[in-house]
């Protein structure tokens, strides 16, 4: 079963590499990569497949210093996959935000042969790459709590079917106590693939089940708007207390040597794509 999950997964990431090339053929493609609830391990068979391409500047747009490709391109499935400019993406690694960070221990990924060798040095440090600053990694796990907090119940088009039948977003409630748990593991020093990934099967399941609202709660099986906010209020005044904590008594401090290692490794992808183009 889990080969089969694993073939499907990539089959579909083949056909948004496909549809990405065909809207936009000049483009030249680092790596594509699942992102989202496939990853954490909570998924089901409702669960859309979405990406991220990290796409590599060509000569004219160095030259010229155009602005760094950074857009989300739907499929004709609605399925999204965010195109960043790997020089970006690099960039947001170093904030720690940990949707950028996550792809990197993601198993379902396509690289372009040209760059398989960085793509696997870029991965060999990922460890160190998600810790290159702990202050700012907790620092984005609580700006990103307070994003779902804030959007549990706006009324954001895509999302108003489920508003108008719970009176709240099940999925930004899930991914506020996801950030919790994940806040915790990181705290603990767990591997960052069991921050991503909880290896405690019933954490997984509760988060999948408040993601559909079939989650048990006081003697029944979903929540209610009032019971969902009471939840919201819990998680987010924890993870506020914890991030507190740990920055009161932290610096905001780079691993020179990860960030150094970042550098080269941008540089050696970039200058690949350059000669390819060139033809030296």
């Amino acid at each position: 079963m889990a080969k089969d999950k694993y073939t499907k997964l990539m089959n579909r990431l083949y056909e948004h590499l496909s549809s990405v090339k065909a809207a936009y053929p000049n483009i030249e493609i680092f790596a594509l990569i699942l992102q989202g609830s496939q990853n954490y391990g909570i998924d089901d068979i409702e669960s859309d497949v979405d990406s991220k391409a990290l796409v590599i500047p060509c000569l004219d747009e160095l030259v010229l210093n155009r602005a760094p490709i950074s857009k989300t391109f739907v499929l004709e499935n609605n399925e999204h996959c965010d195109l960043k400019d790997v020089r970006e993406y690099f960039k947001i690694l170093r904030k720690s935000n940990i949707n950028f960070v996550e792809v990197l221990f993601s198993e379902y990924v396509i690289i372009n042969p040209f760059y398989m060798d960085y793509w696997k040095k870029l991965v060999s440090k990922k460890e160190e790459i998600a810790r290159i600053n702990p202050y700012r990694a907790v620092k984005a796990m609580a700006g990103m709590a307070h994003e779902k907090y804030h959007a549990l119940t706006h009324k954001y088009p895509s999302r108003m079917e489920y508003i108008n039948k719970y009176g709240f977003d099940p999925k930004q409630l899930s991914h506020l106590v996801r950030i919790n748990e994940f806040l915790h593991s990181y705290l603990n020093d767990m591997p960052y693939e069991d921050c991503i990934k909880s290896p405690d099967y019933d954490t997984r399941k509760l988060l999948h089940d408040i993601k559909r609202n079939t989650v048990g709660y006081n003697g029944k099986k979903g929540l209610t708007l009032e019971e969902a906010q009471e939840v919201a209020d819990f998680y987010m005044n924890e993870i506020d207390n914890l991030a507190k904590n740990f920055c009161d008594n932290h610096k905001d401090y780079e691993n020179e040597t990860i960030n150094q290692f970042l550098d080269s490794i941008l540089y050696d992808v970039i200058t690949t794509r350059i000669k390819k183009e060139l033809g030296v």
